[in-house]
């Protein structure tokens, strides 16, 4: 769907890697420019190794520059002559200390369409950098996650990160067609980690204005249901989430709580939601005693909104999971791992990058021969100043 758009990648760790993965999910070509010294900071990282590399720069191409060299920067600005759009992902100045500006690229090539991804952007912190908790911090999201009344947990994925990545793709998307729509200009987009995490709290921030309630802990439920929680069973968890009348009746019934059904106090969901804990706890002990198959069993066809609960080792048991065709195999070095690839599906089938992650500066002399037509002997000479990976 992009074949005929190449992207420009300046950046590391998740969020401004995840915009660029999108894009080459949809087929635009992707380099990524590194520095030929180390690369990527995530391309090997104490306790996790290269895991968070390889789940977000599937099917790019890796160009190992040396930014901080005159030279080095005079490529960067040939490759912008030549491509769509740029994203930058750098440290909090650290991209106008190395010469990368909108208002040089917008001079190198009219048409791109810049997305720059910082951490808290413009205000009091603009220059203190950030990763994906710090932000959930930040912004309340952490005080919404744990359990009350001030077990503070974050949430165990790369949350805010991959969110900015994604608002970042849309914008990129979106941009691209205003250009092709108006005249072909390119757009200067700015998306920065802390405005990506804010906009999750925004009904909280609606109700604390509506209703004066502040955030707490959720556990493992939320406000507005009851029964709406993480269950234990005989033999494992479920999650179970009634959030109205009619799916409790179908709960009842299908699970033979006909005395729950009939009693007058869990009648209404108000009453319910008052009465969450006590209803909850009844619930609790009586699931304990029940097999999850047998919930699952039951509950299969109600219209009751149920999951069982895994972890990744029987998530990837799950028939469910394995039949949804979104998980993946690569390669990197000598082993192969498998990944989840992008969830939109398009006539009916899945997009997804078909390379593998790439070693660092890997594709620096194919890039530089096929789009600027540089020769050998430009290339050594490169390689021996130290401007490019003699990879």
């Amino acid at each position: 769907m992009l074949e005929s758009i190449r992207v420009i990648e300046v950046s590391h760790a998740v969020a401004g890697p995840t915009a660029s993965q999108i894009l080459a999910d949809y087929g635009a070509e992707v380099i990524k420019i590194e520095n030929p010294l180390g690369g990527d900071i995530f391309r090997d990282v104490p306790g996790m190794g290269p895991t968070m590399f390889l789940a977000v720069n599937r099917g790019k191409k890796s160009v190992g520059i040396n930014l901080k060299s005159r030279e080095g920067l005079s490529i960067f600005y040939d490759l912008v002559k030549k491509s769509d759009v740029v994203i930058e992902n750098l440290g909090p100045g650290v991209a106008e200390k190395l010469g990368i500006t909108y208002r040089k690229i917008k001079r190198a090539n009219q048409r791109v369409v810049c997305c720059k991804v910082e951490s808290f952007g413009s205000g009091p912190f603009e220059k203190v950098p950030a990763f994906d908790p710090i932000l959930q911090a930040a912004v309340g999201i952490m005080s919404t996650t744990g359990f009350p009344p001030d077990h503070y947990a974050r949430a165990g994925v790369s949350l805010v990160d991959m969110a900015t990545g994604m608002q970042a793709a849309s914008g990129v998307l979106a941009s691209l067609l205003n250009r092709e729509l108006n005249g072909g200009k390119g757009s200067e987009l700015r998306v920065s980690l802390y405005d990506a995490a804010a906009y999750f709290m925004s009904y909280w921030v609606a109700m604390y204005d509506l209703f004066g309630r502040d955030t707490s802990p959720l556990g493992s439920g939320h406000i507005f249901g009851a029964p709406y929680n993480l269950f234990r069973t005989k033999d494992g968890f479920v999650y179970i989430a009634v959030a109205n009348d009619s799916v409790w009746q179908s709960f009842c019934k299908s699970l033979s709580f006909q005395d729950l059904l009939d009693d007058k106090r869990f009648r209404l969901a108000k009453d319910r939601v008052s009465k969450k804990k006590s209803l909850e706890s009844i619930i609790a002990r009586r699931l304990r005693k029940m097999e999850s198959a047998h919930i699952e069993e039951s509950l299969l066809g109600s219209r009751v909104p149920f999951g069982k609960f895994n972890t990744v080792k029987t998530l990837l048991q799950d028939p469910h999971f394995l039949g949804k065709g979104i998980m993946k195999e690569y390669e990197y070095g000598q082993k192969r791992y498998r990944t989840i690839v992008n969830p939109v599906i398009v006539d009916g089938s899945r997009l997804s990058a078909s390379g593998s992650p790439p070693v660092l500066g890997a594709d620096t002399e194919k890039v530089l021969r096929t789009i600027l037509g540089m020769n050998s002997t430009k290339l050594r000479e490169l390689k021996t100043k130290g401007i490019i990976s003699d990879h």
